[in-house]
């Protein structure tokens, strides 16, 4: 049974991560704190993203994935010819 709490820890964590991963990324690509904020509230109702259900986890995931294709294709939309 520990081994079952350990695996389902680690997914977790790696899930945390990829979540903060997104946010720095999003914040690089020029998205404003309180935007974040309104994003991951309004895909999961809470700006709270220390304890999610693993569903809120996903869908939170999957949302922030879409920002970040969204803007890199804004901005490679923008760029000028090499």
């Amino acid at each position: 049974m520990e081994d079952v709490i350990n695996k389902g820890d680690d997914r977790m964590t790696v899930r945390y991560m990829t979540i903060s991963v997104m946010k720095e990324r999003l914040l690089a690509l020029g998205y404003h704190q309180w935007q974040l904020d309104e994003i991951i509230n309004e895909t999961i109702g809470t700006t709270n993203v220390i304890e999610l259900s693993p569903r809120q986890t996903r869908l939170l995931i999957i949302a922030l994935d879409e920002y970040v294709h969204f803007a890199e294709k804004c901005i490679g939309t923008f760029k000028s010819p090499g």
